[in-house]
């Protein structure tokens, strides 16, 4: 987890996006994981999977603000102000 948040932090965002899914082969539900993908997804321009990810993240750490947040970003974005 650590390489992966390097990685990004360093801007090598394909690399920090492949650690974070060998993260998830090994734990699939993992938050941080799924949040992570979720804006690696998002930075790509793929809000479906940028959703998808962070939905997953939610369900598993629900009181997480910045998982919130980063959903209404992305849904904002897609042109759902009523995020539904």
């Amino acid at each position: 987890m650590q390489e992966a948040g390097a990685a990004a932090s360093a801007g090598n965002w394909q690399q920090a996006e492949a650690l974070w899914q060998r993260v998830r082969q090994l734990a699939p539900a993992h938050p941080q994981a799924l949040y992570s993908l979720g804006v690696h997804a998002y930075q790509r321009g793929d809000t479906q999977a940028a959703i998808a990810y962070r939905d997953g993240a939610r369900a598993t750490s629900p009181a997480d603000p910045m998982i919130v947040l980063t959903i209404a970003v992305v849904k904002q974005a897609q042109g759902d102000v009523d995020g539904e």
